[in-house]
C-alpha cells in the first residue's frame, strides 16, 4: 500500500471546500490510518484510482463501499475522526486544538437562557452526605 494511494482515498473522502482543507493538506498522521485502511485499500486497484478524476474514484469507492461496508466504515469512522481532530481544522473553525483540562476552555458570557436551564440543578442542592 502506497501512501499516495491512501491520501488519494482520503482526498476523495474529504475533499474539503472553498474553507476546509482536503485531507492530504489537513496535517493527519497517515500512519496512524494505514492499518484501518488496509482492507479497504486491498480491494482498490490503485493504478485506476490514481488515474481517475473525482467522479470516477468516488464510483470506485462506492463500488468497495457496496462490496466490503465494514471495512469501508472502519476506515471512514477513522478518517473522519482524524479530520475534525487536526488542528488545520479544528482552526477553521475557530476552535482551539489544545484540550480543555487543565486550562478550560472560555465561556461564553452571561447566556440568560442557558444559564436557567441550570437552576433546577442548582435548586436541588448538594446530592451527597455530609
Amino acid at each position: 500500500m502506497s501512501d499516495a494511494l491512501l491520501m488519494a482515498v482520503l482526498d476523495a473522502l474529504l475533499p474539503g471546500d472553498a474553507t476546509l482543507p482536503p485531507a492530504s493538506r489537513a496535517g493527519l498522521d497517515v500512519a496512524k490510518l494505514a492499518a484501518p485502511a488496509q482492507p479497504l485499500l486491498a480491494r482498490i486497484d490503485a493504478r485506476a484510482f490514481l488515474a481517475a478524476d473525482a467522479a470516477g474514484r468516488s464510483d470506485l469507492l462506492r463500488a468497495v463501499a457496496q462490496s466490503d461496508p465494514v471495512a469501508f466504515r472502519e476506515c471512514l469512522d477513522r478518517a473522519l475522526a482524524a479530520y475534525y481532530q487536526a488542528p488545520t481544522v479544528l482552526a477553521v473553525f475557530g476552535w482551539r486544538s489544545e484540550p480543555p483540562m487543565p486550562q478550560g476552555h472560555e465561556l461564553i458570557g452571561d447566556d440568560g437562557p442557558a444559564l436557567a436551564l441550570l437552576d433546577t440543578v442548582r435548586d436541588r442542592g448538594p446530592l451527597w452526605r455530609r
